[in-house]
């Protein structure tokens, strides 16, 4: 079994995991674009985002009461919503046919509104981040602004254009600009607040952070669709949502063990330090029968008050019991009748 330090420090063994994931994943990926075609490419990255939003947010809503800040509790119900809306991105994407009478706009439509969600969610999370929002509250105000989301573009066609045939729309620019700029406001309150985070903690949200602001960036300047730029993008996005994974399993899942065997270990430091300090008041003390002092280990007379107070946490206050009250009363009455004579 590990020392109980050693269980509190980052585990090389799960390093190296999320390493190994990180370059399988992006291989595979890579494969699928490169021997067989976009549409593939595209399907197997926005799966695995899917697969790894529901994953946050699982570890998230199950260790709800485990994560230490607002911003850690936040983030993981905003990934059910945004990842709702990257699967709707998905099965309407072009070339899927699952919907019949979606145009390229619509898949376009749901992507800014899923990274938006994210985006804003991040701000949010920084605003609330010393307060306890109760998760259920949390899940029904998501719901209510996905609701609305949806409706606008589905329902009403309210969303403005964000593709067309000549490429992307001012506004879908615009919106990714605004997006980027949510995340670099989450990036500067993260990095202020990197001490309030355990351990790699910040450290790896500021990566993720950086590397969505990069991606976003990808995908204002891209012209098609299977665009290299796109292709990076999403490369880009999978591993910074991938940090943002690690970060809420480290808080929510490992931590919190290494943190019982944390204060396990200092309240035995404690109940060890008590009882040397019990120990030290126990056995033979010398004391004097007539002035009531005790003589310490190095042959000093002390008086009882001062000994105790030195080899224990206990503090004196003095006064005086009934039976002595009477006696010095009756010595202050007896103070006159000597005078006198």
């Amino acid at each position: 079994m590990k020392d109980r330090d050693e269980i509190t420090q980052d585990d090389p063994s799960s390093i190296v995991f999320h390493i190994i994931a990180f370059i399988t994943t992006l291989t595979v990926l890579l494969l699928a674009r490169i021997v067989y075609s976009f549409l593939l490419f595209h399907i197997m990255a926005e799966i695995f985002t899917i697969i790894v939003s529901m994953t946050i947010f699982l570890f998230g809503w199950n260790t709800y009461n485990r994560l230490p800040n607002g911003f850690l509790r936040i983030i993981p119900v905003s990934f059910l919503f945004s990842g709702f809306f990257i699967i709707l991105h998905t099965i309407t994407y072009s070339g899927m046919n699952i919907m019949p009478g979606i145009n390229a706009d619509v898949p376009t439509q749901l992507w800014i509104t899923a990274q938006v969600i994210q985006a804003s969610s991040y701000c949010i999370g920084i605003i609330f981040f010393n307060i306890r929002l109760n998760k259920i509250f949390l899940l029904l105000i998501y719901g209510l602004v996905t609701l609305v989301l949806f409706h606008l573009v589905f329902i009403f066609k309210l969303f403005p254009e964000c593709f067309t045939q000549g490429g992307l729309t001012p506004f879908k620019i615009i919106m990714e600009y605004i997006i980027c700029f949510l995340f670099a406001t989450a990036l500067i309150a993260v990095y202020v607040k990197r001490r309030d985070f355990h351990g790699s903690i910040s450290g790896l949200l500021f990566i993720s952070i950086i590397l969505s602001i990069i991606a976003e960036l990808f995908f204002t300047v891209y012209s098609r669709v299977d665009d290299h730029l796109n292709v990076a993008g999403h490369f880009i996005r999978i591993i910074s949502i991938y940090l943002v994974y690690w970060a809420v399993f480290e808080t929510g899942v490992r931590q919190p063990f290494s943190m019982v065997f944390k204060n396990m270990k200092e309240n035995e430091q404690k109940l060890t330090e008590a009882l040397g300090r019990v120990k030290q008041l126990h056995g033979l003390l010398p004391i004097c029968s007539s002035c009531k002092k005790i003589r310490d280990d190095k042959g000093y007379w002390n008086q009882i008050e001062e000994y105790i107070k030195d080899h224990s946490e206990a503090e004196f206050s003095h006064g005086l019991c009934p039976e002595c009250y009477k006696t010095y009363e009756a010595m202050i009455k007896d103070l006159p009748k000597k005078t006198k004579k």
